[in-house]
C-alpha cells in the first residue's frame, strides 16, 4: 500500500466493511479481526501494541457494538 511520507493519513470510514484488508500493513483481514486488535493502554485506544498482551481487549459486547455501527457506514 503507498503510505504518505509524513505517515498513514485517516481515511473516511463510509464503506469500510467493505474495504480489505484494513491496517496499512494488512494485518487485518476484515471488521472482526481488527477489532480483536484494538486494545485500550493508558485511556487510550490502540490498534496494535508492541505485545498482544499489552493493554486491555474489548469486550466480545464492545466488539459487536462498533461492529454494528461501522457496518451501518
Amino acid at each position: 500500500p503507498k503510505v504518505h511520507p509524513r505517515g498513514a493519513r485517516p481515511s473516511s470510514l463510509r464503506g469500510i466493511s467493505r474495504q480489505t484488508p484494513l491496517l496499512t500493513n494488512g494485518a487485518a483481514r476484515d471488521l472482526p479481526a481488527l477489532l480483536q486488535l484494538v486494545r485500550v493502554v493508558d485511556g487510550q485506544t490502540k490498534h496494535q501494541t508492541t505485545t498482544p498482551t499489552t493493554g486491555t481487549p474489548l469486550s466480545p459486547e464492545e466488539q459487536r457494538a462498533l461492529l454494528s455501527f461501522l457496518r451501518l457506514l
